[in-house]
């Protein structure tokens, strides 16, 4: 995770700088991306608009996943740390399987009688471990944030999908969660679904 803009220890790894900036200058550029990692990696619930602004500003600025690792790797102090390895390792692959636990619809009132069920889309956040999406699935299951943002009749899913090693823009591993990060939800090929329904005592239960 990338915790704070390159300090002085760094400064002169100019393949980093001129590769991601055209610059050798500390720069807004690396400060807001500094930012924006940040408010992805930290979101508690969601955070769909902060992975929007990641893609975006990355889309933007021709920022590629061997820049942001570069990047990562001078910030963590440990280029050659484990998490480097599984990045590269994963990206050699022709594919491989990931995993993603959320909504997958609500009910929404629209006045009157228009009650229409609402389907969520899918997300730019997955994993490599299946029980740790079910873990995410089962965190929005949660009473008070169903009622807080008016998520009526919630139904739930986790998803399994193939992508291309080439698709991985970065793998992340700072809080045990083997996150995979996508930009575009069009590389997700043999897409399969559980879906769940909330059952007695607010435990989740398969439906299909």
């Amino acid at each position: 995770m990338i915790k704070y803009v390159l300090t002085n220890k760094f400064i002169n790894s100019k393949k980093v700088f001129i590769t991601l900036f055209g610059d050798k200058k500390m720069n807004m550029k690396t400060r807001y991306l500094s930012d924006l990692w940040n408010a992805h990696c930290e979101k508690e619930y969601g955070g769909e608009a902060e992975k929007a602004q990641l893609i975006n500003y990355c889309l933007t600025h021709e920022i590629g996943d061997k820049e942001l690792l570069d990047l990562r790797g001078f910030q963590d102090c440990n280029p050659k740390s484990k998490q480097v390895f599984k990045f590269k390792e994963l990206k050699k692959k022709k594919t491989f399987d990931i995993y993603r636990g959320q909504l997958l619809s609500i009910k929404r009132d629209w006045g009157g009688n228009d009650e229409k069920r609402v389907e969520m889309p899918l997300g730019h956040c997955w994993t490599l471990d299946k029980d740790m999406a079910k873990f995410f699935m089962n965190r929005i299951n949660n009473p008070h944030l169903l009622e807080y943002n008016q998520f009526d009749s919630p139904q739930f899913v986790t998803y399994k999908a193939t992508i291309k090693g080439s698709d991985n823009f970065y793998y992340c591993d700072d809080r045990g969660e083997k996150e995979v990060f996508i930009f575009d939800t069009e590389c997700l090929k043999n897409i399969k679904a559980e879906i769940f329904k909330i059952g007695e005592e607010n435990e989740l239960q398969a439906i299909s």
